[in-house]
């Protein structure tokens, strides 16, 4: 039996978070805002793009699933009885969230690159890519400043 406090998987646990089922469908806002930048500013399928690569981590889930890992480390967070140990849980996030954009940036690139412009990786290098997407890194931030650096659960 469940404690009166303790909310269940399927509710969000405050105002800002979100549900256990939308974290480990790796519909983070920094996420969703990177579908829509990727759609909109650089006119490839943003929505296809992410769902390729949860399909990816999702086959290879025996080694890690970067989305649930997301939501175990807010439950050890939410779980974490010293108060002064619960940033690290945070940071834990954040930084599986860090590599989880860095993903879908990646597989944007082949899209874009391969895809789209009909090149092969060797005449557009991801640095080189990079270099002409700004919006992609400072959408994300970094673990010390910007959006991830606010990262709370949503």
């Amino acid at each position: 039996s469940k404690e009166p406090n303790e909310s269940s998987d399927e509710q969000k646990d405050d105002a800002h978070s979100l549900s256990a089922d939308a974290m480990k469908q790796g519909e983070f806002t920094l996420v969703q805002n990177l579908v829509s930048l990727l759609s909109n500013e650089y006119k490839l399928d943003g929505a296809k793009i992410k769902q390729e690569t949860d399909a990816i981590i999702d086959a290879n889930q025996h080694l890690t699933n970067m989305r649930e890992c997301i939501y175990l480390a807010k439950l050890r967070y939410m779980h974490e009885k010293r108060e002064h140990e619960r940033g690290y849980w945070l940071k834990m996030a954040r930084q599986f969230l860090q590599r989880y954009y860095v993903l879908v940036v990646f597989n944007a690139y082949l899209h874009d690159v391969v895809l789209k412009q009909g090149k092969s990786l060797t005449d557009v290098d991801y640095m080189q890519w990079m270099q002409t997407k700004s919006e992609i890194n400072e959408n994300l931030g970094t673990l010390k400043d910007g959006a991830l650096s606010k990262f709370n659960w949503d």
